[in-house]
Formats: structure tokens, sequence, C-alpha cells
């Protein structure tokens, strides 16, 4: 189909190009003698005007590129000129047009560079009509627009051959493709085939393997311990769950030895209060505290079993002691819980995790250790929540090197009166309740 377009074009341009010879033909015979005539007036003006006084010509508008031109300008193609840039007696106009590939290029009328030292030839200046174009220019003209759709011709019937070539590849790799995706499905066949057997073989098998293994063995390996955990890793937000008083007392003897305190100073093998939550209880060695694990469990706190720090021994040696909610015997009816010694409220003492502060309530800071102590910051709990915000009534007091209220968690602060304490006897506020 290709070629036929072809075909029919170049049959169509060389009609036109043939009409195009005749009607220039007959032109020229009839401006045969009237050119003549013109040719002799140009003769006589030459001769009797002296080259000097000569008027300088017009600028060129189009210019045809001679043979022997670079190899960016195609020889008997027509150039725009776009600029005109002067003139010079000997060597004519300077202009520029733009060549072949786009570029602008700066030309003289005589003895171009750009035509190795030839003339271009002036179709057409300014101001002038155009010459049309002689009867061999046509010729020339036709037969480089033959000599081009040819060439195209040429490439189209490459570019056919080609797509047949790699139709005929792609069908060859089809057929390839195939072959090797039937040989895949034979083998995924066999390879189940022996999996099946394989599987039926090994079901036979696993009896007669653990009567082996345990003449081999003997008795069967204990796997080792794994390493028990340190109190003192725990960060802020972790937290040991003791549901028994046993685990309760081992957790806080850790603590102890790792030189934890309460917050009020009193010793942890003194008062562990398990009592408190009883089986809800976890503790928070790096706050020295205590909580309960819905608590924990509602505000995303990681939390670890007792079983991680203690070593197996000591439920082997408890028994099911261990098990226990309270030090009853197996069988027996649970005691009451010891009497925890009594709270010394001449102490600031800090209001239980989880605990919030009513507003209004005023407060003291309290800490761990002298940096966090402040007996001179008394302030009042503007906004309640677990972390309260405090206003500080002494301004030259800043806890962090700041002078504005202060977000504190509930169990870094105590009541100026310590009837405000949900643990207080006299306490007349909310419920006693505690995390």
């Amino acid at each position: 189909m290709e070629t036929q377009i072809v075909a029919a074009t170049i049959a169509v341009l060389t009609g036109l190009m043939a009409l195009g010879i005749i009607l220039a033909y007959r032109a020229h015979r009839k401006r045969r003698k009237p050119q003549e005539q013109r040719d002799d007036v140009t003769l006589h003006v030459k001769l009797n005007n002296p080259p000097a006084q000569q008027a300088i010509p017009r600028p060129p508008k189009v210019v045809r590129a001679p043979e022997g031109c670079r190899d960016y300008l195609t020889a008997g193609k027509v150039y725009e000129v776009t600029r005109v840039g002067g003139f010079n007696p000997n060597r004519r106009h300077k202009f520029y047009c733009i060549d072949d590939v786009g570029q602008i290029i700066f030309c003289i009328e005589k003895k171009c560079h750009h035509l190795n030292g030839g003339d271009w030839i002036v179709v057409e200046r300014e101001g002038e009509e155009r010459e049309k174009p002689s009867i061999e220019q046509q010729l020339f003209e036709a037969q480089a627009e033959a000599t081009r759709l040819a060439g195209e011709l040429e490439a189209v019937k490459d570019q056919r051959d080609n797509a047949i070539e790699q139709r005929d590849m792609f069908n060859q790799s089809w057929e390839i493709a195939e072959r090797q995706r039937d040989e895949a499905r034979t083998f995924a066949n066999d390879l189940r085939d022996q999996l099946d057997r394989a599987l039926v073989v090994i079901k036979d098998l696993e009896g007669v393997n653990a009567e082996l293994l345990a003449i081999v063995q003997g008795e069967e390996e204990q796997p080792e311990p794994k390493p028990l955990r340190l109190v003192t890793d725990l960060g802020k937000n972790e937290c040991i769950h003791c549901p028994t008083k046993p685990e309760a007392e081992a957790i806080c003897k850790l603590m102890h030895e790792a030189g934890l305190k309460w917050a009020s100073g009193k010793s942890l093998l003194e008062y562990n209060k398990w009592a408190d939550e009883k089986e809800k209880t976890v503790y928070y060695p790096s706050r020295s505290s205590y909580g309960s694990i819905l608590y924990a469990q509602e505000n995303g706190r990681t939390i670890h079993p007792a079983s991680d720090f203690l070593p197996p021994d000591f439920y082997e040696h408890k028994g099911t002691e261990a098990e226990r909610p309270d030090d009853s015997e197996p069988g027996e009816q649970a005691q009451p819980a010891t009497t925890e010694p009594a709270i010394d409220w001449t102490k600031p003492v800090a209001f239980p995790e989880g605990y919030e502060v009513p507003k209004g309530t005023r407060v003291i800071k309290i800490g761990e250790d002298d940096v966090w102590v402040k007996k001179d910051s008394v302030g009042v709990v503007v906004e309640t929540s677990n972390d309260p915000i405090v206003k500080w009534e002494n301004k030259d007091y800043d806890l962090r090197g700041s002078k504005c209220d202060w977000a504190q968690p509930s169990y870094f602060l105590a009541p100026e009166n310590p009837a405000d304490h949900p643990n207080h006897p006299e306490f007349g506020g909310k419920e006693k309740s505690v995390s």
C-alpha cells in the first residue's frame, strides 16, 4: 500500500513538472525579443557609466546555493534572506540566512566561504519582481525532488523489510516460549508426583524416627533458660505485673537491692503496697511507684510479667504458693492482708499515679531527689487531669528553666493540706482510688 502511494505521488509530481516546463517555455518565447532590447540598454548604461559611479544594487531577498557548497547547504536549494548586514563594493552585499540544520549563518554575495569561495545566485532582490526559473532550473528541481522521493521510497521498503523480519523473529520466540511452557508443566507434574511419594514415605517413617531419636538422645534435652531481665533496665512507661504477693515481695526486694525507695523515702521491703491492688498490682521501677494494670493498659504502658525478672527455681521452691493471691495455705480460706505501716502525714505524700487532682487544690512539688523537691514551690491546679496544669504562686521558681504554668504528673505532686490526699482518713473529696 505504501509503495502504491509513493508511486502515485511521483507520477503526479512528474506531470506537474512537465506542465510547468511547457508553460515556462511559452513565456520565454513571448519575452525573448524585449529581453534582448533590455540587454542592449543595460550594456549602453555600463559603457557610459564608470563602475565607481554606478548605483548600489538592491540587497538580495532570495538566493540559491550553487554547486560546491558546504555539506550544511543543498546545491540548487532556495534560501530566504533573514537580514541584510551591509555592502562591500568588491564582494557585494552581506546578509544572513538559515541553513539546512536550522542555524543562522553570515554570508557574502560574492566569494562566500560557505560556498567554498563561490558566489550566491540571487533569485530575487528587495523591491524587484522575482524572476521565473529557467527550464534548466525547473528540470534540476524536478530531478532533485524525484531523487528525494526515491530515497523515501527506499526507506519505506527498508522499514517494511525490517518489520517482516521482526515479525518472523517474534513468531519464532513465541514457538520457543510455548515449548518451554509445555516442558515446565511436564516437569511440575513429575515433581508433584515425586513429592506425594516422598510425603507417604515420611509419614511411614515418623514413628521409626521418634524411636530412634529417643534411643540416640536418651532423655530430652532441656532448653537453655532465657536470661533474666533487670528492674533497672525498664523505662518510665514500663512496669512489672505481680498478680501474687510472693511475686510482689520478690520484685520489691530486687528494687530494694538496686537502691530504689518509695518517693516518700520509705523502704520497699517494709511496705510493698500490694494490698491496695492485689492481683492487679504493677510496679514502675524507674519511678519507684506502683499502680493498677488496668490503668497501665488504658494508657499504653509496656507490661512485663514478674517471671521475666525471677529465676525459675523461685516458682519451683514456692510451688503453688506463688499462684495464690495471699499467704493462705492450700485449701484454707484466704486470710485478710496484714496491715501495712501507717503513712506519715506530717511529710508530703505524693498523689497516686492516675489520680485526677481536683481543680483548685493547692499542691507542692515533690520528687525522688533534692533536685526535684522544692518546698517553697506552692501552686494551684488550674486544669484537672492525670497530668494536671499547675499555676505556681512563686514566679521566681522555674522548674526546668521556665516560668510558665507546667503540666505535672500527679505522682510528682503532693497536697499542701494532707486531707486533700485520697488516701487520707479525713479525705472529703473524690472517692479513694489508687491506680
